[in-house]
């Protein structure tokens, strides 16, 4: 028995039409130069389709652009929640855990924070 799992990862345009952004707040990442979305509840409006923008998604297009079906808007890990830091300073970590696991069937170390 085989299985798989797919996980979306895109958001891709249903429509023909013109790129609007509607509360979306950006910062451009200093290592890959990509813009990525900080806030959260953003949308990105093609026509008549409203696309939910997830925080930490990484934009493909800019305001303004024309769109053809099937363009890719935003590109995200869906198998993640980034902590996106809009400011420059300094963290402090309070009652944050870390709890290594060892996976002897894949010989690695993953590390999990726990609240």
């Amino acid at each position: 028995v085989a299985s798989t799992s797919i996980a979306q990862n895109t958001i891709k345009t249903e429509n023909d039409g013109m790129v609007e952004f509607q509360e979306i707040r950006t910062l451009k990442n200093k290592e890959t130069g990509e813009i990525q979305v900080v806030s959260q509840g953003s949308k990105i409006i093609v026509g008549t389709y409203e696309y939910t923008v997830t925080t930490g998604s990484i934009l493909r297009v800019v305001e303004g652009d024309i769109v053809k079906t099937g363009d890719i808007l935003t590109e995200f890990d869906p198998y993640n929640i980034p902590i996106i830091a809009e400011k420059d300073g300094r963290i402090e970590y309070r009652e944050l855990f870390i709890k290594e696991i060892y996976d002897e069937k894949y010989d690695v170390i993953e590390y999990l924070a726990i609240r």
